[in-house]
């Protein structure tokens, strides 16, 4: 567009301004996802200048719009940190955006790790940025020690943050003084936490020492990267009293060594989405849960385990276990959708877990069960005569149908964070 010639704007400047503003929000953001549990969308700064330079109008809408001067980012995001890729705004330029953005909240995207260009900037950043913290509404973080030491020098009771995504190179120790901080925002409803583990990876448990000291039962949405025993698993979710969506990315501890058939059965009502990408031992871990509105469940082994970095050897196989059967019966009396893949069904077990009337009633339902195991069931079903009028799918391992295909791709859109495929086999 050539700013030097009225014609070149004349007929978009006919519209309306909330159309315009809408335009140009679209124009100066992109969608982006640096890293599956972190979807955000950042802003160019360079773009918002040239906009602002394409006629009077367009200046002025910009500089009187402060719904366009909402998001804040420092650092490359996930990708090529080298200095002329990294949005790197002068602390000038901040003071002006801040001061534009008014009253609106603002969302904050500071990523700075052992792979920034200048781990300075990001303080710099976040002590720029300090008289609007009351209206930090999102704050997507990649830590590295320095920057979670100015982070934690901050007064987070004055925070108006509700949704945190976090990504940390500390160590465990540093982990757990960030969550404690993070706990400290009143208004936190969000915390998604990649590579919270901490460094190194065997030191101890996630969080072992600040579990219990986080207001869990403040959030909706929670995911979190996590090595835990069995205890923090069932401490986690007595906690999660208010949580709709649980997303876990999660390794055995190798301190784990307690049995999961000591813990009490845990209810959490409220709870509708959860997914878990674990080792073997989340087969038994889960038997003490209790979910009587789940809607969407998924659990699969993990693709990428941890302890492929971190020494601890192969992660035993997985072992049948009557409580993750029980957890099955329970959750399929609410569940819309349902991906379970990595337990070792028996022939028996899958064709009890076939014949249960309630999961013949789940629309989107994919279980691996094994390549005979599968042969089995549909061969006993064959003879039996027993599934009239209900057709089940299969190929290889995979057992399943999909009755309800906006459903089928909620779940893809939900457990986004997950490296799994389901349903390809069907669709």
């Amino acid at each position: 567009m050539n700013s030097r010639d009225p014609r070149s704007t004349t007929a978009i400047n006919n519209l309306p301004n909330e159309v315009l503003l809408r335009i140009i929000s679209e124009t100066i953001a992109y969608a982006l996802e640096p890293h599956e549990w972190l979807p955000c969308t950042p802003h160019h700064y360079q773009t918002r200048a040239v906009i602002k330079g394409v006629c009077r109008k367009w200046h002025h809408l910009m500089d009187s719009s402060p719904e366009l001067w909402t998001s804040f980012t420092i650092g490359d995001l996930w990708g090529d940190q080298t200095k002329a890729n990294v949005i790197m705004p002068s602390r000038g330029l901040l003071e002006i955006w801040q001061a534009r953005s008014r009253d609106w909240p603002i969302n904050i995207h500071l990523y700075s790790g052992p792979f920034a260009v200048q781990p300075d900037d990001s303080i710099l950043m976040m002590t720029t940025l300090l008289p609007s913290t009351h209206r930090w509404s999102r704050l997507d973080l990649a830590f590295d020690e320095r920057t979670a030491e100015a982070f934690l020098d901050l007064d987070h009771l004055g925070f108006g943050l509700k949704d945190i995504r976090a990504s940390s190179f500390c160590c465990a120790k540093m982990n757990d003084q960030l969550l404690r901080a993070f706990g400290q925002c009143p208004n936190l409803e969000r915390l998604v936490w990649i590579f919270a583990v901490g460094l190194p990876m065997t030191d101890q448990p996630t969080f072992h020492n600040a579990l219990h000291l986080f207001p869990w039962e403040r959030l909706c949405h929670i995911s979190l990267e996590v090595s835990w025993t069995s205890t923090e698993f069932c401490s986690f979710f007595r906690s999660s009293t208010s949580a709709q969506s649980i997303q876990l990315n999660m390794q055995q501890h190798p301190a784990d060594s307690s049995g999961i058939d000591l813990h009490p059965i845990i209810t959490l009502p409220k709870l509708r989405y959860l997914g878990i990408e674990s080792a073997s031992s989340i087969y038994y871990y889960v038997g003490c849960l209790n979910l009587p509105g789940i809607q969407y469940l998924a659990i699969i082994p993990k693709m990428v385990p941890l302890q492929d970095s971190s020494g601890w050897g192969a992660p035993p196989a997985a072992v049948a276990n009557p409580l993750f059967q029980d957890f099955l019966e329970r959750t399929m009396l609410s569940a819309q959708a349902m991906i379970i893949h990595g337990y070792p069904f028996s022939n028996l077990n899958a064709i009890r877990l076939f014949s249960n009337e309630c999961l013949l009633r789940i629309p989107v339902l994919e279980i691996e069960v094994g390549e005979s195991t599968a042969v089995a069931v549909i061969e006993y079903f064959e003879l039996s005569g027993l599934l009239t009028g209900h057709h089940i799918e299969h190929q290889g391992p995979f057992m399943g149908w999909c009755y309800d295909s906006l459903r089928c791709c909620a779940v893809r859109d939900i457990f986004s964070s997950f490296y799994f495929n389901y349903h390809v086999w069907i669709h």
